[in-house]
């Protein structure tokens, strides 16, 4: 059923307020279908309608209808400060050095997060300011690494009312922290695969991140692991209908489903750097 919806990424697009971090993001006016409908042809899909009601019970109690209407999405177009919070405020006791950045240097960041069946699932940082930290606190007891599956606005009707929440959303597949950063890791947080899969609101992405597998050390591994990709890209390519043009080129899917385990890289930008310290 995506793949007939992969053509709205031009589409008019209106602008979510932004939130307090100063991030903005813009969403297009996707094509309607309803909820339970959409994992038929994606089996990593089909979960989704029941994730998208224990979402909607959670938020409205049993007051809304079942089976939703969603507007499946190609990408948002995201963006957020290059700055961090912490340089912009005065030092006080017990807090780290900050940097003054001169408000001639606060530039914004624009990125497009993607999600859909035949360009990439982007890897992105979720925040997540309720959640509970485990152990000693650190720059990601609050936030969470997830890929996107799918990006929609779902137009919510709640039972006996006339108005619906237009409400934009993502459903992401999640990642558990397994090792903390250290001098043998190169200070980076090392992620594993997960089984659980959530919908949760676009305003709680913080940004996009790079993973980078965690490759085996056997001699020859990195050999088969091509010649393994190169058939799973046969076997999707045989999958593109005729109503897509060019084939499935993109190998970070591919290679997101291969391994298991991926290093969060902060060295990518400053940003990045200076947010997962």
């Amino acid at each position: 059923m995506l793949d007939s919806l992969e053509e709205c990424e031009d589409w008019d697009t209106e602008q979510l307020p932004a939130v307090a971090s100063g991030r903005i993001f813009k969403m297009g006016r996707g094509r309607p279908i309803r909820a339970a409908d959409i994992g038929k042809h994606n089996a990593y899909l089909s979960e989704f309608h029941a994730d998208l009601w224990i979402y909607c019970r959670k938020r409205y109690g049993s007051n809304f209808i079942e089976d939703p209407k969603i507007f499946i999405l190609n990408s948002v177009n995201m963006r957020y400060p290059t700055w961090i919070q912490d340089e912009i405020v005065a030092e006080a006791e017990g807090m780290r050095p900050a940097e003054y950045v001169p408000i001639s240097d606060r530039t914004m960041a624009s990125v497009r997060i993607n999600a859909n069946d035949h360009f990439r699932h982007e890897a992105v940082i979720v925040n997540c300011p309720t959640r509970q930290p485990r152990g000693k606190i650190n720059a990601m007891s609050f936030r969470k690494v997830a890929q996107v599956l799918v990006l929609f606005k779902c137009h919510l009707q709640r039972e006996n009312e006339s108005g619906m929440d237009n409400l934009a959303l993502a459903y992401v597949h999640w990642f558990e922290c397994k090792r903390l950063p250290d001098r043998n890791s190169g200070g980076l947080y090392l992620f594993g695969k997960s089984k659980k899969k959530e919908i949760i609101e676009v305003k709680d992405v913080e940004r996009p991140v790079h993973l980078i597998p965690k490759f085996g050390s056997n001699l020859g591994m990195s050999f088969r692991t091509l010649q393994e990709l190169r058939k799973l890209q046969c076997v999707r390519n045989s999958k593109v209908g005729p109503d897509i043009n060019g084939e499935f080129k993109n190998w970070s899917d591919l290679v997101m489903e291969h391994y298991s385990e991926f290093w969060l890289n902060t060295w990518m930008d400053p940003h990045i750097y200076k947010t997962i310290w």
